[in-house]
């Protein structure tokens, strides 16, 4: 899985809900601690080059009208304290809703693209991969 003698990369986005903190917390606590290993005794499942290679967000809806309403400040202050805690939140301006996941999905795509044409300097992505907040994913066989 090379691209012109380069290593392929892997750009994972997770579909998550908001109110998912504990969905998220968990992937965190589990694979992808193969990417992010709490420290150099734990035990490394990827190399530390090939966790380089990967790059993984968890896409949230934020819009006016499921944020700032009654009720959300609370939720929002989380969501901004998780996203300065973890830098891998990616928020999108989309609906909440099931129905909603594919404009998250688009948004997401979108802004990737347009990291890549504005700012060529930054690594592009070989290959995109979508999970749910309630999928386990095994990086090390993503690679093979």
């Amino acid at each position: 899985m090379e691209e012109q003698g380069l290593p392929a990369t892997v750009n994972l986005f997770i579909s998550s809900s908001r109110k998912n903190f504990a969905h998220r917390r968990a992937i965190r606590k589990t694979w992808l601690r193969f990417l992010h290993p709490a420290d150099s005794s734990e035990n490394q499942v990827l190399s530390p080059e090939d966790r380089a290679r990967f790059t993984v967000r968890f896409v949230v809806s934020r819009t006016p009208k499921n944020s700032g309403g009654a009720g959300d400040s609370g939720e929002d202050a989380r969501l901004d304290a998780e996203a300065e805690q973890h830098g891998d939140l990616f928020f999108a301006r989309t609906p909440e809703g099931y129905d909603k996941l594919w404009t998250k999905a688009l948004e997401y795509l979108e802004a990737q693209l347009q990291q890549q044409a504005t700012q060529p300097s930054s690594p592009s992505s070989s290959f995109f991969g979508h999970a749910d907040d309630d999928s386990y994913v095994r990086p090390d066989l993503l690679l093979r």
